[in-house]
């Protein structure tokens, strides 16, 4: 019976972590493309002077 139980928060455990390490992999994401579109808009203004 208990087991059943357990279970069940084993599942959740594996989801929260699941869904931790996607938030930390789109954030990682999110900063690469602000720092490309950054570096890109400098290389652009670098080549109008």
């Amino acid at each position: 019976m208990y087991q059943e139980l357990f279970q069940k928060f084993e599942n959740v455990e594996s989801l929260a972590g699941k869904a931790w390490q996607h938030s930390v992999k789109i954030a990682i994401l999110l900063i690469t493309i602000d720092i490309y579109t950054k570096w890109d808009e400098q290389q652009h203004l670098d080549f109008a002077t």
